[in-house]
């Protein structure tokens, strides 16, 4: 592959540099925009948005269920029916004046726990698939003629560093 011109940033980038809108610069081996840090994720910060999003993961896969079951066993242990734990009918009860501000936000949590535990999961999965690939997300896509005739440790080795010293 041999390095190109990129018009917008008006200088030559190395090949496997994709350019970003939103940074205003080519970046190498782009994965995407993360619009919660503010910048690219790419060949030299790919490995903190994989242990963020593990972390993501975990931490939302262990405080969703610690959160139900506190909210079915301490809150809802005299109620009949457990339909106040759906969001739309607890925000409801909540500006009615039914339901106490701390279990409303105790509801929002769960459901919060829920969302990041699914794309915590899917940027997770993402990124060990383009790990073991040695591909970025556009030639992912893209089906790009990229070779990489790395093995699955050379290219964790190149995502993550080496860790023997």
């Amino acid at each position: 592959m041999r390095w190109k011109f990129c018009e917008e940033c008006d200088t030559l980038t190395p090949p496997r540099s994709h350019h970003c809108n939103y940074c205003r610069g080519c970046v190498l081996k782009r994965i995407h925009h993360c619009f919660i840090t503010g910048s690219c994720v790419g060949f030299w910060n790919q490995r903190y948005f994989v242990v963020a999003a593990f972390y993501v993961m975990v931490s939302s896969s262990i405080s969703f269920p610690f959160t139900l079951e506190y909210l079915c066993s301490a809150v809802y242990y005299d109620y009949e029916s457990l339909e106040d734990l759906l969001l739309p009918v607890a925000i409801f009860k909540w500006i009615l004046g039914y339901l106490p501000s701390l279990t409303c936000l105790l509801i929002v949590n769960a459901y919060t726990a829920i969302v990041l535990m699914y794309f915590g999961v899917l940027q997770f999965k993402t990124q060990i698939k383009l790990i073991a690939r040695g591909l970025n997300t556009y030639e992912m896509n893209k089906s790009a003629p990229v070779e990489c005739s790395n093995s699955f440790n050379a290219n964790v080795k190149s995502v993550f560093g080496d860790f023997r010293h």
